[in-house]
């Protein structure tokens, strides 16, 4: 390998730096993966699996607090209040709460205990809003932290707050004025959320025949978390694509270099197949540096302790630089390999 790279320094060196560039965005994009995949799971497990938005349009009629609730008898699930807003009086900023008008399951947060009924006078808050007390205020009230929401295990939970219907329409009781249209929101684990809307809507239209109530499903959000994530990966797919194109380009320009030395091989009765098992051998070598180069920088660059990486991870880790070294030599080799069949001993004296 040295006396390879010592006689063609120039087109050695690229085609290393290539072979970096090519492991580099490998050990990212897998990074990138786990990171999506991670997230994604987490999300799953800290969501509601299904979901609708349920709009009422009230065309001119009142409704109120009490209205609500008693619509809300015999409805089974989670039900949200989503026309609210917030402020605390020793938290700076304004926040959008998830209301709860009533609950039957529990509420699926990466919290420190399990969430089965939130009590009146208590708050659930994300760990980055809370500096660790154990009261709010809001408006002069004083609500307890009943539980408290990890961003570490859930980022895109950050500014998260979950009260209770009874606390906020007692803090805010002129919410309802002057609204065309409330927003409420059904999420379930286990029921048949369709069928409690019916049940909702045949109880509020006993209050008034006038207010038109409608649903619709609400897909799965996608989180800004989640797209820096794709975006990401979509980035350094892109870069390996890339390289991968320039190793074609490199390797090409690599026998044009080479193209006296092949030609004086074969006036010495080299055979096509010798020189290409040769050469084949020499770009082993250099992708196997290159490996072992790029995984250097990536310790030294992102400090990372590899011994943290889980078993599927690693498996994960091992298939793909078995296949990208594959890929890798392949196209490494599959132009060479052709134009070292069409180089003649009589090019070496031209």
């Amino acid at each position: 390998m040295f006396r390879v790279y010592k006689r063609y320094k120039i087109v050695s060196t690229l085609i290393i730096l290539n072979f970096i560039c090519v492991f580099f965005a490998l050990f990212n994009s897998l990074q990138s993966y786990t990171e999506i995949r991670d997230a994604l799971n987490i999300q799953k497990q800290y969501d509601y699996s299904r979901r609708i938005e349920v709009g009422i349009l009230l065309n001119n009629n009142s409704l109120d607090y009490e209205d609500i609730i008693k619509s809300l008898e015999n409805v089974k699930g989670n039900i949200y209040f989503k026309n609210a807003r917030i402020f605390f009086s020793n938290i700076d900023g304004t926040f959008v709460p998830e209301v709860i008008l009533k609950q039957t399951e529990e509420i699926p947060v990466p919290s420190i205990g399990s969430i089965t009924k939130l009590p009146r006078g208590e708050i659930i808050i994300a760990d980055n809003i809370t500096d660790k007390s154990k009261k709010i205020e809001v408006k002069g009230r004083t609500l307890k932290i009943f539980d408290i929401i990890s961003t570490e295990k859930a980022p895109y939970s950050k500014g998260r707050i979950i009260m209770n219907g009874i606390d906020y329409f007692d803090i805010f009781p002129e919410t309802l004025e002057n609204q065309d249209e409330i927003l409420l929101e059904f999420a379930s684990n286990n029921n048949d959320l369709v069928k409690e809307y019916k049940k909702f809507k045949e109880n509020l239209k006993k209050v008034s025949k006038k207010i038109n109530v409608s649903y619709r499903e609400i897909k799965n959000e996608v989180h800004p978390f989640d797209i820096l994530m794709s975006s990401k990966y979509s980035i350094f797919l892109a870069l390996l694509a890339f390289a991968l194109i320039n190793t074609v380009i490199v390797s090409q320009y690599w026998i044009v270099v080479r193209k006296r030395e092949i030609s004086i091989r074969k006036a010495f009765g080299c055979s096509d197949f010798m020189i290409i098992k040769n050469m084949s051998f020499e770009i082993l070598q250099l992708l196997l540096l290159a490996a072992v180069i790029s995984g250097l920088l990536q310790l030294v660059i992102y400090k990372r302790n590899i011994f943290t990486i889980s078993l599927s991870s690693y498996v994960i880790a091992i298939l793909s630089i078995l296949m990208v070294l594959s890929i890798t030599m392949f196209l490494s080799m599959i132009i060479p390999s052709y134009y070292v069949t069409k180089i003649h001993p009589a090019d070496g004296v031209k």
